[in-house]
């Protein structure tokens, strides 16, 4: 009983937020049994209207649309060919399936200067990002997160993540003279001083 109470409340949930769920459950009377939620045909109906509402504002079709996607040559990751007309690897094949499924025209721009980007004197950019200021290129195909370049780029959910560690061994160095940076020299001074006077006096 409180199983169904539980669930109960938990469709209502669903229900309230518009059918979101993709895997809730649902108890059917009939049946005596739990069934998918959207197999029910009006959870189902209010599933499809919600999608409905999403996808409008989404775009999947760019009707041809150039874009042009600059980079430079990365082995296994961004290779061009072709008179640099045509690219391959993870991410050069990842961006002709995106061109292919949102239908738009995908020109990949190379550059032979790996300098990805970096702020100068006057507020521009240089760089891969710089182009992408200028509106030479729309997107990079291969791009690092860097929070400090929020207003000039947009970033994608990341394809994968890395980590680096830096490992140091440490290098031992001996100074001899250590013993006197105990104690300043005017504390040096007093010592000397307090020595002669008391060899004197001995």
């Amino acid at each position: 009983m409180a199983t169904r109470f539980v669930l109960t409340v938990a469709i209502l949930h669903l229900m309230i937020w518009d059918c979101y769920a993709v895997s809730g459950v649902i108890w059917h009377k009939q049946q005596q049994k739990f069934v998918q939620l959207f197999s029910i045909p009006e959870f189902a109906a209010l599933q499809q209207e919600n999608l409905a509402k999403r996808r409008a504002t989404e775009k999947p079709d760019m009707s041809g649309e150039v874009v042009k996607a600059v980079y430079y040559e990365e082995k296994n990751i961004v290779m061009f060919y072709d008179n640099d007309t045509k690219v391959n690897g993870v991410c050069g094949d990842l961006w002709h399936v995106l061109a292919e499924y949102l239908n738009f025209t995908f020109i990949p721009i190379r550059v032979t200067n790996r300098n990805f980007g970096e702020r100068l004197e006057n507020g521009s950019q240089n760089g891969l990002v710089g182009m992408l200021a200028r509106n030479e290129a729309q997107v990079i195909m291969r791009s690092g997160f860097y929070p400090s370049r929020f207003d000039i780029v947009d970033f994608t959910t990341p394809l994968w993540r890395s980590r680096f560690h830096i490992y140091v061994r440490p290098k031992w160095q001996f100074n001899n003279t250590w013993v006197f940076t105990l104690f300043s020299w005017q504390m040096w001074f007093y010592i000397l001083f307090l020595f002669i006077i008391l060899s004197y006096v001995v």
